[in-house]
């Protein structure tokens, strides 16, 4: 392999649009933005920009061992 071909794209837009309560002029880094910028814990999504994600909704795993959602 002589090259990695890696796409660079602007992480800010990509936070900007999503979470709601990052500051501005947060500077975002390729992989470790969240650990030095900001505490992860309090980033949250407003309710109108959330979409239905989950794989199972409503649903809970069964017992250890058993089939499963």
């Amino acid at each position: 392999v002589y090259n990695v071909g890696l796409t660079e794209y602007p992480g800010a837009l990509i936070v900007n649009k999503r979470f709601s309560n990052i500051p501005q002029g947060t500077p975002i880094f390729m992989f470790n933005w969240a650990e030095d910028s900001i505490i992860r814990e309090r980033v949250f999504v407003k309710a109108d920009k959330q979409a239905k994600y989950e794989l199972f909704p409503n649903e809970l795993p069964g017992k250890p061992g058993d089939k499963g959602p």
